[in-house]
């Protein structure tokens, strides 16, 4: 009886046994699972903060670019009179009423860009001309100097 009773002491003992190997084991487990989640939120923290530092470059860029919009519009501004008439006596954009407000600035800078290099067209002129004198002079020189 003895001899039964403690088989089944010994049986009951490796249970035990192997129950806290399966414990051991499970707690490993979850501590491993517990590592994972603290790099997951690691990660998620780190990830947030390049967010809020983008978002903030984001907001900067926005300011700026609202700062050279103020600046372009002040620079379109001087193509407009009172009126909203082009300040040119020609005005490209009445002869296309269909034309865009893009393609109508396009077009009056292009004016104003040809009107700013007439006078050194005219100062181009005597100066071929004197060119013109020199060279029917005989070559010499003299009437250069």
């Amino acid at each position: 009886q003895a001899g039964d009773q403690l088989a089944r002491i010994l049986a009951a003992s490796q249970k035990v046994a192997a129950t806290i190997a399966d414990i051991s084991a499970a707690s490993g487990e979850q501590a491993n699972g517990i590592d994972e989640m603290s790099q997951a939120v690691a990660h998620l923290d780190e990830m947030t903060q390049q967010n809020a530092a983008l978002s903030e470059q984001s907001a900067a860029s926005a300011n700026s670019l609202s700062g050279r919009i103020e600046q372009l519009n002040a620079l379109v501004a001087a193509f407009k009179t009172n009126q909203g008439q082009a300040s040119v006596s020609r005005s490209p954009a009445a002869a296309g009423p269909a034309a865009s407000e893009p393609e109508r600035l396009r077009q009056l800078a292009e004016v104003a860009f040809h009107q700013s290099r007439r006078p050194a067209a005219a100062e181009a002129r005597p100066a071929a001309a004197k060119r013109a004198v020199n060279a029917r002079s005989g070559g010499t020189g003299w009437e250069e100097f």
